[in-house]
């Protein structure tokens, strides 16, 4: 009778890895395992990003992020779901920063709404992140229709998946 702080994507996610697990050790390497590969990931996201972005930087800004002691610990040895939530949202940036077409836009939104389902605490990023997306509309009832429909894309993924938890 806890009250859950996750995400009912992280519960799903998690729900899985405990049924893979034959006993505690093994969901409990699992746990850690995930969040490992979610650390490397996250590692070739920000070599990716930083590729597009910042080619000169991309050396020590990927070893900025992969030697990070927090991100170690915390995420890949404690085998906490940030890892898998960063992953989420780095590559909801990569492809904002490729802007290869509106379907890009939508997909953003989708990771987004995605990330929020993991963990509530991404609505905290998500509408600066919206708005960072329309902020180079010249009229203000674009901007504004712009900023609405990526939210509504978002929050209505975030709505199904939270249906059958509710």
């Amino acid at each position: 009778y806890t009250p859950n702080i996750y995400g009912p994507l992280w519960l799903c996610i998690a729900s899985l890895l405990v049924s893979l697990g034959s006993s505690p050790v093994i969901t409990l390497l699992l746990f850690k395992g995930l969040t490992l590969l979610a650390h490397l990931l996250n590692c070739v996201l920000v070599w990716a990003i930083l590729s597009k972005i910042a080619p000169s930087r991309r050396l020590l800004g990927t070893l900025l992020y992969a030697w990070n002691p927090l991100a170690i610990i915390e995420l890949a040895g404690s085998g906490h779901s940030e890892g898998v939530l960063l992953s989420i949202l780095l590559l909801a940036i990569l492809l904002y920063v490729h802007k290869q077409g509106w379907w890009h836009e939508l997909t953003v939104m989708v990771l987004l709404g995605l990330a929020t389902s993991m963990n509530l605490i991404v609505l905290l990023i998500a509408p600066l992140f919206t708005w960072f997306i329309v902020r180079t509309e010249q009229h203000v009832g674009l901007a504004l229709w712009g900023f609405s429909w990526r939210t509504l894309v978002g929050q209505a993924l975030i709505i199904l998946i939270y249906l059958p938890f509710w």
